[in-house]
């Protein structure tokens, strides 16, 4: 499917139109529930300031999704430099802040992020 920047998630159309990361991660996130998975968690990486503010990455960006199963990252990239399946966290949490500076990691309905 085509990388396709959303505003917002929209799975419901990720078969007709392609999506972004969290069009990515929640179709696979509802996949593997429909195949009885547990211990899936829908995860995203922001870049705070030192008084927790967020900021933008360098590409403008204010946060990235994706999906932690059994602690591990899964994440259908744009490229296949960029694609982690299975990976270990936290080097998929250290290739991310390389890469774009995100540095607070939250799991699905956390309020409070966890530094990284």
């Amino acid at each position: 499917m085509p990388y396709t920047i959303t505003k917002g998630p929209h799975p419901e159309t990720f078969w007709t139109n392609g999506g972004d990361c969290d069009d990515r991660t929640r179709v696979f996130y509802n996949y593997l529930k429909s195949k009885g998975a547990t211990d899936i968690q829908i995860c995203w990486v922001a870049r705070l300031d030192e008084n927790g503010k967020m900021i933008p990455s360098y590409d403008g960006g204010m946060g990235h999704e994706f999906l932690v199963w059994d602690n591990r990252a899964y994440y259908p990239s744009v490229n296949e430099t960029r694609r982690y399946y299975d990976a270990d966290l936290g080097e998929y949490l250290a290739f991310m802040k390389n890469l774009t500076g995100f540095n607070t990691f939250y799991y699905e309905n956390q309020t409070q992020g966890i530094p990284f």
